[in-house]
């Protein structure tokens, strides 16, 4: 995908239990009149917004409003359809991880200033691949557990390049855990977002069967 510039301000949407990565496609129902006038602005504009996760730790917090996770991702509207009723179905692709690095106004809806966060990969190629076969035969083994059936890996998956997006995409896409899905996004370090998400798929598929694919992730 092209690379597009970031804006180093944004419109963001604070959503509860939702962690949205880059080279993911996030659908939204958009009902809120608050919303709703960020995305007309949005799509007058450069059809960009950011999605962020409510910080639970400071939700309880009544001198918050919407605290959210201080790293974000950066978002592109792909298509958009608008209801008879004001309401709008839109789909938005990941383009960046972004920091929050605060607020700018909050007039109708919130615009924050964000800086554009890279990922620090020092794998090496062996040390990648290892780990990419690691992941797919973990998210087969959970695939088969939860479906009772022998499961493949979804080509999706296969058809990814980057080691970085591959990780990305696979805790977006087989994990129910939004804490851990959010520790991920703010893990820069591209061994460390591995290391986490494996160690989820481990637990998931002890707690089906007792047992790992071939052994647990880092045992020996």
């Amino acid at each position: 995908m092209m690379e597009l510039e970031i804006p180093t301000e944004l419109p963001v949407m604070t959503l509860p239990q939702v962690t949205f990565f880059a080279e993911t496609v996030l659908p939204l129902f958009i009902f809120e009149p608050r919303y709703r006038q960020m995305i007309e602005d949005v799509l007058a504009e450069n059809v960009m917004f950011a999605v962020a996760a409510t910080d639970e730790s400071r939700a309880l917090d009544t001198e918050q409003f919407e605290p959210s996770c201080s790293v974000a991702t950066a978002g592109i509207v792909r298509a958009c359809r608008k209801n008879p009723d004001g309401t709008s179905n839109l789909l938005l692709q990941g383009l960046s991880r972004v920091e929050i690095v605060r607020i700018v106004r909050e007039d109708t809806y919130r615009i924050v200033a964000v800086k554009q966060v890279s990922s620090i990969n020092h794998l090496s190629t062996k040390e990648a691949l290892e780990l990419r076969r690691t992941t797919c035969l973990l998210i087969a083994r959970l695939m088969s557990i939860q479906t009772g059936d022998e499961e493949s890996l979804p080509e999706f998956l296969n058809a990814i390049e980057s080691n970085d997006t591959f990780i990305d995409v696979a805790a977006y896409s087989f994990c129910d855990d939004p804490g851990l899905k959010q520790k991920i996004l703010q893990t820069l370090d591209t061994s460390a977002r591995y290391a986490l998400y494996l160690e989820y798929l481990n637990l998931k598929i002890d707690s089906g069967d007792g047992a790992g694919v071939g052994g647990r992730f880092g045992d020996n």
